[in-house]
């Protein structure tokens, strides 16, 4: 969502500037077209890979983007009017969506529950599957579905592979 904000205002700048320098200012076109925009141009391409650095580093840091960033990319492309919800989970298991919002098709709120997700400690992966399939439960809609997207494998839960596989072929 940042990188398409950035490239959105970058496009309307482009748009406006020789516009405002031509037209309301009444610069040379020769001035505009051939030394403001060729420098805005560098400018942005600074910029854009400034950031892009920026996100790197912080996606290295937190050794965690690759499966935030799947789950998000999933989010953003998916139908605005599907409801989603998110568990987190590490030892400990919990909704990810303030209290009181059992489902969401606002992407914005999804991607911030997903981001806030703990990525310390063990992994309760069984533990939130179950979770999971107990909340999707609660949906009034006909089709279901459940995507996981972990970092790692269960070494935490309480709850047994085996559980999981009964509970999940007794969900409709």
């Amino acid at each position: 969502d940042g990188f398409f904000a950035i490239a959105l205002d970058n496009l309307v700048q482009l748009l406006l500037i020789p516009a405002l320098c031509v037209g309301v200012v009444g610069m040379s076109p020769s001035i505009v077209y051939g030394r403001i925009l060729p420098g805005i141009a560098v400018s942005y391409i600074a910029g854009n890979l400034f950031y892009a650095w920026q996100a790197h580093r912080l996606a290295r840091r937190e050794k965690r983007a690759d499966v935030r960033a799947a789950a998000q990319a999933f989010v953003v492309s998916s139908n605005p009017d599907d409801r989603m919800f998110v568990v987190n989970f590490n030892e400990a298991v919990s909704l990810g969506l303030p209290a009181g919002t059992r489902f969401s098709g606002n992407a914005e709120q999804l991607g911030f529950a997903i981001w806030r997700a703990p990525a310390v400690g063990r992994t309760a992966l069984y533990d939130a599957i179950i979770e999971a399939l107990r909340h999707l439960q609660e949906s009034t809609h006909d089709k279901k579905v459940l995507i996981v997207i972990s970092d790692g494998g269960d070494n935490a839960s309480k709850t047994t592979l085996d559980q999981v596989l009964k509970m999940t072929g007794q969900a409709n």
